[in-house]
């Protein structure tokens, strides 16, 4: 059976090749989600040493007029400042003269600005000055995640079919994605954050394949082309999510629970009919 012949001698057929093609930008979408969520959960505010000498009043200023002025040089004061004197008196706010100028230590604590977002993975986890570092690992991390999607989707895709990978691979995204909301610690998010990174090579790549097969050969580049649309739209409407919610944890649920409302595209997708001529007619079976 030649399917670009049949598809030509049927009009019909040519509709259902669009409209399936235009189902396939939802779980499309959900990939442009995934890859700019880390952006906002990983935004690092202004940030400062919180002082032995400050009061629950004065811990909500990332920048107070009071606190510039005690620094007489070009100090960092995001990570470091003067030692605190261990006799100085802590009642009445904090002065100059409780620090012993001539020596630098490290912030045991920070104080963040929070006019952007109330709450970032960076705020809340501290992944400042000397633990700047495991922001970056996690960008590694996403990395490795897509390494291993690549393998894992492609070979279920190839295996079992391009639907079951679709599928399966948005439960997976809107759970790893969702859950990371959750966790509790660093390490837990991390693992979330890979496993939306797997997930989410599925949902574009799966979906890109399905309409390559699914159009003839003379709209295939159009089609495969227009794929990238959605994705983009995705990227954007995790922006207005990140913009609305002001948080990174309601941020992840709002932005990936509702994910799990594409299932039924299960009943509206049907398997990639150039597959499945491929299996019959080499016999094989999934």
């Amino acid at each position: 059976m030649d399917y670009d012949r049949v598809i030509d001698e049927c009009k019909e057929l040519k509709r259902w090749q669009f409209a399936v093609a235009a189902l396939l930008w939802l779980p499309t979408l959900s990939g442009g989600l995934n890859i700019m969520s880390y952006t906002f959960a990983g935004y690092v505010p202004r940030h400062r040493c919180t002082l032995p000498c400050e009061d629950n009043t004065t811990r909500n200023d990332a920048s107070p007029v009071w606190f510039t002025n005690m620094v007489e040089d070009d100090l960092n004061t995001e990570c470091k400042f003067y030692e605190f004197k261990s006799d100085a008196l802590t009642e009445g706010g904090c002065d100059a003269d409780m620090f012993d100028k001539t020596k630098i230590v490290p912030c045991e604590s920070y104080v963040y600005d929070r006019s952007v977002f109330d709450e970032t993975l960076v705020s809340e986890f501290n992944l400042v000055c000397s633990e700047k570092w495991k922001k970056g690992f996690i960008g590694v991390m996403y990395m490795i995640g897509l390494f291993i999607g690549s393998y894992i989707i492609g070979f279920i895709s190839d295996r079992f079919g391009r639907k079951i990978a679709m599928m399966g691979s948005l439960v997976l995204l809107a759970l790893g994605g969702a859950l990371a909301g959750f966790m509790p610690n660093y390490p837990l998010y991390v693992l979330c954050y890979v496993v939306a990174a797997i997930a989410g090579y599925g949902t574009f790549v799966a979906p890109f394949l399905m309409t390559v097969e699914l159009m003839a050969n003379d709209k295939k580049t159009m089609l495969s082309m227009m794929v990238n649309f959605p994705f983009v739209i995705g990227e954007a409407l995790m922006c207005l999510i990140a913009w609305g919610t002001h948080q990174y944890r309601l941020m992840h649920i709002v932005g990936y629970l509702p994910l799990l409302g594409l299932l039924p595209l299960w009943f509206l997708i049907p398997e990639s009919p150039r597959l499945d001529h491929f299996y019959s007619m080499f016999g094989y079976t999934r």
